[in-house]
């Protein structure tokens, strides 16, 4: 026993150090909330910033390429409210010390036209190259910037893929510096979108203002969370930091013309509480539930949501949230009274596939593709499942693809078909007069798809063919490959059920707090009004996971004891009280209770149960780790600090349902939670989540991940799904339901035995 205390004190240790200060240090002093490393700056507050290369490509910060002629593409998005005054780029880059000087160039091209062609030095390998990118090529919308090479070793009997061939680019050193103006013109609402971007020129943080005091506490609970999700949408992919404050004074202290922190700030009050603070001259004409946007100058704008009652002034919200903003070209827009009950927009079918239906590719987003030339090219198709997609293991889907390849495939031309990441199909391009495909047929097996996001691969490879005679040179622009986007998939017939808690499940999709109807299943519960601005954050991040906008999100102010249903809450370790977490094996109030789990295993785990009746097979005759000389039950209890992490836990709700899922996020202070939070919604560290317990502390460094609670499953009033879910997820309920049936047969058979021969004895008599 005095063995397994120093193994345990020692992985308390470690634990320590690697999750918080050790006890009885000074905690760290609470960070601010920073701005967006390597991002483009808002233009109306910075007009001059830089923005690496490396924010514009998902892949390595280090970019080879390869062959005789390679080229990368990135593209850059520029709002239609922001103009490009001057834009340099300054490109660091590394070749091969084998290249043929003089016949290997590296070309910079902006929307296809040619800055600049740098010649590669074998003899001096790393170079820098600072040139300009002109202010009139740049457009709205997405400009194009291509680096592209040739390279060649020698001047005779070449080949074409040597491993000699290569130029790498440091993507994370080059950077665009940039200097940029607003529009010279008044804004409109179909500039909503624009003005928050995710590329140049897109505001990156908002300020939400209400009414002081409690006669602005509605509005703070249901129409902040629809303006939240309003703009973050507008945002796409990219994250929105908000805050939120009241308006201090008549004289409007936190409004664009004192100093604003950001291009746009909002407002959201009555028409009588507008009249506080706005001059009349600024005062709109309310008649209904109405949005307006006005420029206040120098770039900047106000957006003010209204209404004459507090019921429309949330009609006036939600309806922004899912206004189509190029059809509204107008300074301001009233919205019908009753908007506030329509129907929300079921997020099945619309952000995500459904089970038993065939989607043709073009509804998932993808075009019609031209591939010419030789070369490997990749092409992906996004297929989102719901996050508690659940169907049988021997389910199979099934591919319907329309492509062709021309004339002149060479040995080698190949199309692989794989399926995130595992092998579906493949296919020799061997007719030397090319072919077309119509509704070529491949199954696909349910078991390699996950619930959430699945891609769909295929890797492309065209060669020409072999001509004869020594060092031939061969052409291949010839070459052509066409994918038609009336492929199609069908997804077989599949039930809602899930295993919880699941944070992965959470990032990908909202789930468990985001029902299919487009509803929302929780309330969020800030302890303090100084969190609202994270909560609002979270919220307008979950919008942009689900793809549209969620109907009933409510933020309340204040932790009510035995809080019950699905609840997420904001809270610093002082505001938590050691009971908040009922039986859980874990506790973030000033007394800090980890598992004896935590403890030991330190990096990433992921032991949840597989979603099909696949797992049943290898949990029952697999092997699994050692769990330890410690059980899985015991806990170590310290005071101690977070420091500048926070931290995200969830599992069942003590207080609620058997399905209701508590989560709760905290950290030492309310500014490093707000700063914490917005490094949460950065996809670098939104990604990064599984398990059901996450710790983190800022954008670069890797995001702490376990799971320590006990799984329980969920299913969509589905009573059968539910058994077959728990029978997948608990297998020796299997070997005790199959034991317990053998059990009853052998018992039944000796009955009828038993009755028998007693019969026979009987008639001898």
């Amino acid at each position: 026993m005095v063995n397994r205390l120093c193994v345990a004190l020692l992985g308390l240790a470690l634990a320590v150090s690697a999750l918080a200060p050790q006890a009885g240090a000074a905690p760290a002093p609470a960070a601010e909330p920073t701005a967006l490393p390597d991002g483009p700056d808002d233009p109306t507050v910075r007009p001059r910033g830089e923005v690496a290369l490396s924010h514009f490509y998902a892949g390595s910060p280090t970019l080879r390429l390869r062959d005789d002629a390679s080229q990368q593409d990135f593209f850059i998005s520029m709002a239609r409210t922001a103009v490009v005054k001057d834009a340099i780029l300054d490109l660091h880059y590394i070749n091969s010390a084998l290249l043929k000087q003089g016949r290997s160039i590296l070309s910079v091209r902006l929307n296809e036209t040619t800055l600049a062609q740098i010649r590669l030095d074998p003899t001096q390998p790393m170079g820098q190259a600072k040139l300009r990118l002109p202010a009139e090529l740049w457009r709205a919308g997405y400009n194009k910037l291509s680096v592209a090479v040739t390279q060649h070793y020698t001047d005779t009997c070449e080949d074409p893929e040597s491993p000699e061939l290569w130029t790498e680019l440091d993507l994370a050193r080059s950077r665009i510096t940039f200097d940029m103006a607003p529009l010279d013109r008044p804004y409109l609402l179909s500039d909503l979108g624009s003005l928050f971007s995710p590329g140049l020129g897109g505001q990156r943080q908002v300020t939400l203002l209400t009414a002081p005091g409690g006669g602005a506490d509605r509005l703070r609970r249901e129409a902040l969370p629809y303006v939240a999700q309003a703009l973050a949408l507008r945002r796409q992919f990219a994250p929105l930091q908000i805050s939120h404050t009241p308006w201090l004074d008549a004289r409007g202290a936190y409004l664009p013309q004192a100093g604003a922190q950001g291009a746009v700030h909002v407002v959201v009050g009555t028409s009588e509480q507008l009249a506080a603070i706005l001059p009349p001259q600024d005062l709109p004409v309310v008649d209904g539930p109405k949005a307006l946007l006005t420029g206040t100058g120098r770039g900047r704008a106000r957006l003010v949501v209204t209404g004459r009652t507090d019921d429309e002034v949330i009609a006036a919200a939600r309806n922004m949230a899912v206004m189509i903003d190029a059809l509204t070209q107008d300074a301001q827009v009233t919205f019908p009274a009753d908007g506030r009950t329509a129907p929300p927009l079921p997020l099945a079918g619309r952000a995500s596939m459904e089970g038993g239906k065939t989607y043709r590719f073009e509804a998932l987003g993808f075009q019609t593709i031209d591939l010419q030339g030789a070369g490997l090219r990749q092409v992906q198709v996004q297929l989102p499942l719901p996050a508690d997609f659940y169907t049988h293991e021997n389910a199979k889907g099934q591919l319907s693809l329309d492509f062709a390849y021309g004339a002149g495939m060479g040995p080698g031309s190949v199309v692989n078909i794989t399926l995130n990441g595992k092998r579906v199909h493949g296919l020799l391009m061997d007719n030397k007069d090319g072919e077309s495909f119509h509704k070529y047929l491949i199954q696909i097996p349910v078991r390699l798809m996950v619930p959430g996001a699945n891609v769909l691969t295929l890797d492309i490879s065209t060669r020409p063919q072999i001509a004869g005679g020594d060092c031939t040179g061969v052409k291949s622009r010839h070459l052509l490959f066409q994918l038609f986007s009336s492929s199609t998939i069908t997804i077989p017939e599949a039930g809602h059920a899930a295993v919880l808690p699941d944070l992965a499940r959470f990032a990908m999709s909202g789930f468990p707090y985001v029902a299919a109807n487009g509803r929302a299943t929780g309330t969020v519960y800030v302890a303090s009004p100084e969190l609202m601005g994270g909560a609002l954050t979270l919220i307008g991040k979950m919008a942009q996971t689900a793809r549209g906008s969620v109907d009933g999100w409510r933020v309340e102010t204040g932790l009510p004891k035995g809080l019950s249903g699905q609840a997420i809450v904001l809270a610093t370790t002082a505001q938590l009280e050691s009971d908040s977490f009922g039986d859980w094996s874990l506790s973030l109030s000033r007394i800090k209770k980890w598992p004896y789990r935590a403890l030991q295993d330190l990096r990433t785990v992921s032991d949840q149960p597989q979603l099909t009746l696949g797992s049943l097979s290898s949990a029952l005759f697999g092997e699994k780790a050692d769990p330890g000389i410690a059980a899985a039950g015991e806990t170590v209890s310290q005071r101690s600090s977070l420091g500048q992490r926070a931290v995200l836990a969830a599992s069942r709700n003590p207080n609620g349902k058997a399905d209701e899922t508590l989560t709760v996020i905290a950290a030492d202070s309310a500014a490093t939670l707000t700063a914490r939070m917005n490094d949460l919604v950065d996809p670098r560290v939104w990604g990064q989540m599984r398990g059901d317990l996450v710790a983190w502390q800022d954008r670069e460094d890797p995001m702490f991940t376990i799971q320590v609670a006990d799984h329980y499953e969920v299913a969509q009033d589905d009573w059968l799904l539910m058994l077959r879910l728990t029978f997948s997820t608990n297998p020796w309920y299997w070997v005790g339901a199959t034991a317990a049936t053998a059990a009853l047969a052998a018992l039944l058979s000796w009955v009828l035995l038993r009755r028998r021969h007693a019969k026979f004895a009987r008639r001898d008599q």
